[in-house]
């Protein structure tokens, strides 16, 4: 692994990591988390709204996308699906970032939505909760930028 920095005389010198910090112990890439399943990608429907893949944790997919009839049946809300409710999330999360002023140093986006609880008690019509998501920018193992959204707690 090499890291680029600026001599004093503006010019790019490589220094090799692993010169300073020897070989690595373990290497865990986004590849690695997309195929364990820590990372899930938000696939296609996210095209319509961003120009960089985007990512969700399992934590952020598990409370705010994952949906089964199983959960309409204990819930008792109907109408509700996985795409729907990704959507819900890219859409809040593509609106959340178009209204956050940029100022230097910003690592995060707050993304917040309501979304009914797969654990929410039946109800003739159950009740949203409101949540907090962020969203960063991250690098992908090529270098390209995806955009991840986690719960507020995840790293």
């Amino acid at each position: 692994m090499r890291q680029s920095t600026i001599t004093e005389g503006g010019e790019a010198a490589m220094t090799d990591l692993t010169d300073l910090f020897g070989e690595p112990i373990a290497v865990y890439t986004m590849t690695d988390a997309l195929a364990d399943g820590t990372l899930v990608d938000a696939g296609d429907l996210a095209r319509d709204l961003f120009t960089w893949q985007v990512l969700l944790t399992a934590g952020a997919w598990a409370d705010c996308v994952a949906w089964s009839e199983e959960d309409s049946e204990h819930t008792g809300a109907y109408g509700q699906s996985e795409t729907g409710r990704l959507w819900d999330v890219l859409w809040m999360t593509f609106v959340a970032i178009r209204r956050t002023p940029r100022a230097a140093g910003d690592e995060q986006v707050k993304v917040e939505l309501y979304r009914i609880s797969t654990t929410a008690e039946r109800a003739l019509e159950p009740e949203p909760e409101k949540i907090e998501l962020k969203a960063v920018v991250a690098l992908h193992d090529d270098g390209t930028p995806v955009l991840v959204i986690s719960l507020p707690e995840e790293d």
